[in-house]
Protein backbone atom coordinates (compact mmCIF):
# COMPACT_ATOMS: atom_id res chain seq x y z
CA UNK A 1 0.00 0.00 0.00
CA UNK A 2 1.17 3.46 -0.56
CA UNK A 3 0.79 5.38 2.56
CA UNK A 4 1.02 9.38 2.31
CA UNK A 5 2.21 11.33 6.11
CA UNK A 6 0.95 14.66 6.18
CA UNK A 7 2.53 16.14 9.43
CA UNK A 8 2.00 19.62 10.76
CA UNK A 9 3.92 20.87 13.46
CA UNK A 10 7.55 22.73 13.90
CA UNK A 11 8.72 21.12 17.06
CA UNK A 12 11.24 18.14 16.85
CA UNK A 13 10.50 17.48 20.64
CA UNK A 14 6.70 17.39 20.83
CA UNK A 15 4.43 15.34 21.45
CA UNK A 16 3.19 15.06 17.30
CA UNK A 17 6.79 14.69 16.17
CA UNK A 18 7.01 11.61 18.28
CA UNK A 19 3.45 10.35 17.30
CA UNK A 20 4.77 10.70 13.59
CA UNK A 21 8.67 9.22 14.27
CA UNK A 22 6.61 6.32 16.36
CA UNK A 23 4.44 5.87 12.85
CA UNK A 24 6.99 5.75 10.35
CA UNK A 25 8.83 3.24 12.35
CA UNK A 26 6.52 0.74 13.06
CA UNK A 27 4.56 0.81 9.81
CA UNK A 28 5.45 -2.41 8.37
CA UNK A 29 8.02 -2.79 5.73
CA UNK A 30 5.57 -4.42 2.90
CA UNK A 31 4.35 -0.56 2.43
CA UNK A 32 5.72 2.25 0.92
CA UNK A 33 6.08 5.51 2.76
CA UNK A 34 6.19 9.00 1.82
CA UNK A 35 6.04 12.21 4.15
CA UNK A 36 5.59 16.14 3.52
CA UNK A 37 6.57 17.59 6.28
CA UNK A 38 4.79 21.28 6.03
CA UNK A 39 7.02 23.28 8.33
CA UNK A 40 10.28 21.68 7.26
CA UNK A 41 9.35 21.79 3.53
CA UNK A 42 8.28 25.87 4.61
CA UNK A 43 5.19 25.67 2.77
CA UNK A 44 3.08 28.67 1.85
CA UNK A 45 -0.19 28.86 3.25
CA UNK A 46 -1.29 31.80 1.61
CA UNK A 47 -4.20 31.06 -0.96
CA UNK A 48 -3.91 34.03 -3.65
CA UNK A 49 -5.73 34.55 -7.06
CA UNK A 50 -5.74 37.16 -9.48
CA UNK A 51 -6.28 37.82 -13.41
CA UNK A 52 -3.22 36.32 -14.22
CA UNK A 53 -3.92 33.52 -11.33
CA UNK A 54 -7.55 32.81 -11.17
CA UNK A 55 -9.09 30.43 -8.51
CA UNK A 56 -10.78 28.31 -10.95
CA UNK A 57 -7.22 27.07 -12.38
CA UNK A 58 -6.07 25.99 -8.45
CA UNK A 59 -5.46 22.82 -9.94
CA UNK A 60 -3.22 23.03 -12.10
CA UNK A 61 -0.77 25.78 -10.18
CA UNK A 62 2.85 24.36 -10.65
CA UNK A 63 3.97 25.50 -7.20
CA UNK A 64 1.43 22.85 -5.60
CA UNK A 65 1.97 20.04 -8.78
CA UNK A 66 4.15 18.14 -6.50
CA UNK A 67 1.90 17.33 -3.78
CA UNK A 68 -1.18 16.85 -5.78
CA UNK A 69 1.31 13.88 -7.44
CA UNK A 70 1.44 12.72 -4.14
CA UNK A 71 -1.60 12.41 -3.38
CA UNK A 72 -2.96 10.59 -6.35
CA UNK A 73 -0.08 8.53 -5.73
CA UNK A 74 -1.22 7.60 -2.73
CA UNK A 75 -3.84 5.08 -1.06
CA UNK A 76 -3.63 5.99 2.83
CA UNK A 77 -3.23 9.27 4.15
CA UNK A 78 -1.68 9.70 7.78
CA UNK A 79 -2.46 13.46 8.70
CA UNK A 80 -0.75 14.37 11.93
CA UNK A 81 -0.93 17.79 13.84
CA UNK A 82 -2.23 19.50 16.78
CA UNK A 83 -5.17 21.14 17.78
CA UNK A 84 -4.47 25.35 18.00
CA UNK A 85 -7.56 27.38 18.68
CA UNK A 86 -10.18 25.00 18.28
CA UNK A 87 -8.98 24.39 14.64
CA UNK A 88 -5.78 22.79 12.56
CA UNK A 89 -2.67 24.55 12.02
CA UNK A 90 -2.90 27.88 9.37
CA UNK A 91 -0.14 25.69 7.31
CA UNK A 92 -2.03 22.60 7.22
CA UNK A 93 -5.09 24.85 6.30
CA UNK A 94 -3.66 26.72 3.45
CA UNK A 95 -2.10 23.34 2.06
CA UNK A 96 -6.18 21.92 1.83
CA UNK A 97 -7.00 25.58 0.59
CA UNK A 98 -4.38 25.53 -2.30
CA UNK A 99 -3.86 22.11 -2.60
CA UNK A 100 -7.22 20.19 -2.44
CA UNK A 101 -8.90 22.23 -5.09
CA UNK A 102 -12.48 22.14 -7.20
CA UNK A 103 -11.39 19.81 -9.87
CA UNK A 104 -8.51 18.06 -8.36
CA UNK A 105 -10.16 16.65 -5.19
CA UNK A 106 -13.72 17.71 -5.95
CA UNK A 107 -16.12 19.03 -8.74
CA UNK A 108 -19.87 20.17 -8.74
CA UNK A 109 -22.52 18.36 -10.22
CA UNK A 110 -25.23 20.85 -10.25
CA UNK A 111 -24.99 21.91 -6.60
CA UNK A 112 -24.17 18.93 -4.65
CA UNK A 113 -20.05 18.62 -4.41
CA UNK A 114 -18.72 15.36 -5.95
CA UNK A 115 -15.29 13.56 -4.83
CA UNK A 116 -12.97 12.74 -7.19
CA UNK A 117 -10.46 10.89 -4.60
CA UNK A 118 -12.51 8.40 -4.44
CA UNK A 119 -11.09 4.90 -3.09
CA UNK A 120 -8.70 6.78 -0.55
CA UNK A 121 -8.31 5.76 2.77
CA UNK A 122 -7.51 8.51 5.84
CA UNK A 123 -6.07 8.62 9.33
CA UNK A 124 -6.91 11.69 11.26
CA UNK A 125 -4.40 11.73 14.00
CA UNK A 126 -4.51 15.18 16.20
CA UNK A 127 -3.17 16.21 19.91
CA UNK A 128 -5.04 19.44 22.33
CA UNK A 129 -5.06 19.95 25.92
CA UNK A 130 -8.78 20.97 25.47
CA UNK A 131 -11.14 19.73 28.46
CA UNK A 132 -12.77 16.82 27.42
CA UNK A 133 -16.70 18.05 27.84
CA UNK A 134 -15.84 21.46 25.78
CA UNK A 135 -14.46 19.27 22.85
CA UNK A 136 -17.92 17.59 22.25
CA UNK A 137 -19.77 20.71 22.92
CA UNK A 138 -17.46 23.53 21.14
CA UNK A 139 -14.48 21.82 18.86
CA UNK A 140 -14.76 20.34 14.96
CA UNK A 141 -14.18 16.40 14.72
CA UNK A 142 -12.05 16.07 11.93
CA UNK A 143 -11.85 12.28 12.50
CA UNK A 144 -15.50 11.97 11.95
CA UNK A 145 -18.08 14.67 10.71
CA UNK A 146 -16.37 15.88 8.10
CA UNK A 147 -15.40 13.17 5.58
CA UNK A 148 -11.60 13.80 3.60
CA UNK A 149 -12.94 11.51 0.94
CA UNK A 150 -16.15 10.46 -0.13
CA UNK A 151 -17.30 6.75 -0.77
CA UNK A 152 -13.83 5.45 1.42
CA UNK A 153 -14.40 2.86 3.76
CA UNK A 154 -13.70 5.13 6.89
CA UNK A 155 -16.12 8.07 5.81
CA UNK A 156 -19.00 9.02 6.68
CA UNK A 157 -22.01 9.41 3.78
CA UNK A 158 -23.43 12.59 2.98
CA UNK A 159 -26.52 12.34 3.00
CA UNK A 160 -25.95 10.25 6.65
CA UNK A 161 -24.72 13.82 7.86
CA UNK A 162 -27.68 15.63 6.47
CA UNK A 163 -29.51 13.55 8.04
CA UNK A 164 -28.14 14.13 11.40
CA UNK A 165 -28.01 18.06 10.90
CA UNK A 166 -31.69 17.96 10.10
CA UNK A 167 -32.51 15.50 13.02
CA UNK A 168 -30.53 18.30 15.23
CA UNK A 169 -32.12 21.02 13.69
CA UNK A 170 -35.59 19.75 14.45
CA UNK A 171 -34.93 18.99 18.48
CA UNK A 172 -33.64 22.65 18.27
CA UNK A 173 -37.10 24.15 16.69
CA UNK A 174 -38.60 21.38 19.22
CA UNK A 175 -37.11 22.67 21.99
CA UNK A 176 -37.34 26.27 21.22
CA UNK A 177 -41.50 25.50 20.85
CA UNK A 178 -41.77 23.76 24.26
CA UNK A 179 -39.91 26.96 25.91
CA UNK A 180 -42.52 28.94 24.47
CA UNK A 181 -45.28 27.26 25.55
CA UNK A 182 -44.50 26.60 28.65
CA UNK A 183 -43.34 30.15 29.33
CA UNK A 184 -46.77 30.93 27.92
CA UNK A 185 -48.28 28.68 30.27
CA UNK A 186 -46.23 30.00 33.42
CA UNK A 187 -47.32 33.62 32.44
CA UNK A 188 -51.36 32.70 31.76
CA UNK A 189 -50.92 31.17 35.56
CA UNK A 190 -49.46 33.91 37.56
CA UNK A 191 -52.49 36.35 35.77
CA UNK A 192 -55.22 33.92 37.21
CA UNK A 193 -53.70 33.46 40.64
CA UNK A 194 -54.79 36.15 42.81
CA UNK A 195 -52.41 38.79 43.76
CA UNK A 196 -51.76 37.48 47.50
CA UNK A 197 -50.61 34.56 46.71
CA UNK A 198 -48.25 35.69 43.89
CA UNK A 199 -47.01 37.99 46.35
CA UNK A 200 -46.39 34.92 48.56
CA UNK A 201 -44.55 33.00 45.62
CA UNK A 202 -42.23 35.62 44.89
Amino acid sequence: MNILVIYAYPNKEGLNYTIKETILKNIDKTHTIKKIDLYKEKFNPVLYFDKEHKRRNLHLDEETEAYRELIKWSEYIIFIYPIWWGSMPAILKGFIDRVFAKDFAYKYKGIMPIGLLKGKQSWIINTHDTPAWYVKIHQQDYGRSTPLFPNSKNSSNFFQRYRSAKKLLCRGVFAVIFIFYLTSLIFLLFQKLPKQLIQLLL
